[in-house]
């Protein structure tokens, strides 16, 4: 009876010391799992960033493109004449907004990578990060010319590129455009 007594006593003081947890394997379990769902959720969230870069580069890229284009085409449909061709600039003279004429220059600087539009000394920055640039001139029958004289179509060729430090490498965008010399 004593021996039962004492052992009934031991048995209530180990239950009032005795700590409730979660013992080491359950907690590597829950850590393992965690980690698995967290590396998962960063490489989700990291592929939806880089998407995201790569859609404002687009769109700023299609943005200067759309812009040079709009310049380009209504300039040289109002021009009266054109000089000065090469196949990183020219030069055309368009009615001006006081009666008279305005001298409008095109001109790609290699060494900035950028694309220029000058109209009486005040400088418009069309395109920047150029990667290959060029100017083409074209006769009334499509054949290429480098006589002012003759040219009735002039050509836009350019790859435009872009990346930040989220993209995995450079956005690029080809910009193609021609128009028409309607009053020459």
């Amino acid at each position: 009876m004593k021996q039962s007594r004492q052992r009934a006593q031991r048995a209530i003081r180990m239950e009032g010391t005795k700590t409730k947890g979660y013992s080491l394997p359950e907690v590597l379990i829950v850590v393992v799992v965690a980690s698995i769902l967290l590396a998962a959720i960063s490489s989700s969230l990291l592929t939806l960033m880089r998407g995201s870069a790569k859609m404002a580069d687009y769109s700023a890229m299609s943005g200067q493109a759309r812009l040079s284009a709009q310049y380009f085409r209504q300039d040289i449909q109002l021009a009266t004449s054109i000089s000065s061709l090469s196949p990183t600039g020219f030069s055309l003279v368009i009615p001006g907004s006081g009666g008279g004429f305005d001298v409008v220059d095109y001109l790609y600087d290699d060494t900035e990578k950028e694309v220029y539009r000058i109209c009486n000394g005040f400088s418009r920055l069309l395109m920047n990060n150029v990667k290959a640039f060029q100017f083409d001139y074209f006769t009334v029958s499509g054949f290429p010319t480098t006589n002012p004289i003759e040219t009735k179509k002039v050509a836009i060729t350019a790859d435009v590129g872009r990346g930040n430090s989220l993209a995995a490498k450079t956005n690029n965008y080809h910009v193609e455009t021609r128009a028409i010399l309607l009053n020459i």
